[in-house]
C-alpha cells in the first residue's frame, strides 16, 4: 500500500499502487531491477492473473535478491495458490487481498482458494500479497514518510494476538487502517530506520535511473 508522487504527478494515488511493482521490476542497463526485498505479489485484473512480482536473485549480480516481473504461462492461479501458501499451517493467513478500492481481506489457504476459484465471477481487481508472518505475536507494520528532505517511520501493532482465535481473523490482524484502540504506536529503532531509509533511496535511485522519473514524495506500507 502506498501514496507515491513522480515529479508532481502520482504514480497511483492514495492507496494501492500496483504501478510501483513495474517500476521496480524495470531492469536497467546492467539487466537486473531493484535490489529491494518484497514478498511475492499478484497483480489481478477482473479476476484474472495478470501479473507475479517476486524477489528472486538473478541477473548479472549473482547472490543479489531483485525484483523480477512474471507473466503469461507463468501466471496461473495454480501457481498463485503455491506461492501464497507455502509455508503456512491450515488456519493462518497466507495472503492478504487489498482491492483498488482499498478494501483489505487477510486470506487462510481455504479461504484463499476459496477466493481464487470463485475471482473469475467475482471478478477482483487489485494486489494480492504473501503476508509476512510478525516476528512474535501481534502482527505489526512499518509505515515510512519519505521526501527530498523529510523521512520518518512509525511502527503500529495490533492489540491483540494473532494466536487468540476468540477474536476475529481480520481484527487479530487489522494495522493501517485499524481504529486508535486496535494498534499501538511506537517509533522504530535508528538501526530499523536507517535500514528503511537505505530502502526508500534504493527505490528512488531506481526509479530514476530506469524511468528518469523523480520521485518527490511517497508512502509506504
Amino acid at each position: 500500500v502506498l501514496t507515491m508522487v513522480l515529479n508532481n504527478h502520482p504514480v497511483e494515488g492514495d492507496g494501492v499502487g500496483p504501478a510501483l511493482f513495474d517500476h521496480l521490476a524495470k531492469e536497467n542497463k546492467d539487466l537486473y531491477g531493484a535490489r529491494v526485498l518484497v514478498p511475492c505479489t499478484v497483480l489481478l485484473e477482473q479476476g484474472f492473473v495478470k501479473t507475479i512480482y517476486v524477489c528472486e536473485k538473478g541477473g548479472k549480480r549473482k547472490g543479489v535478491p531483485e525484483v523480477k516481473k512474471r507473466v503469461g504461462k507463468d501466471c496461473t492461479m495454480d501457481i498463485v495458490r503455491t506461492m501464497m501458501t507455502y509455508g503456512t499451517r491450515p488456519g493462518e493467513v497466507c495472503a492478504v487481498f487489498i482491492s483498488v478500492k482499498q478494501d483489505i481481506r487477510y486470506l487462510t489457504p481455504d479461504a484463499l482458494g476459496q477466493f481464487l476459484s470463485v475471482s473469475h465471477t467475482e471478478k477482483p481487481r487489485g494486489l494480492l500479497q504473501k503476508f509476512v508472518k510478525p516476528k512474535g505475536v501481534h502482527d505489526t507494520v512499518l509505515s515510512a514518510t519519505w521526501s527530498p528532505g523529510l523521512f520518518m517511520v512509525e511502527s503500529r501493532y495490533n492489540v491483540h494476538s494473532v494466536l487468540d482465535t476468540h477474536v476475529d481473523l481480520y481484527k487479530r490482524h487489522v494495522t493501517v487502517e485499524a481504529p486508535p484502540d486496535a494498534v499501538h504506536t511506537v517509533q522504530a529503532s535508528p538501526v530499523l530506520r536507517n535500514r528503511l531509509k537505505e530502502h526508500c533511496h534504493t527505490i528512488v535511485a531506481h526509479i530514476l535511473t530506469v524511468d528518469h522519473l523523480s520521485v518527490s514524495r511517497m508512502v509506504l506500507h
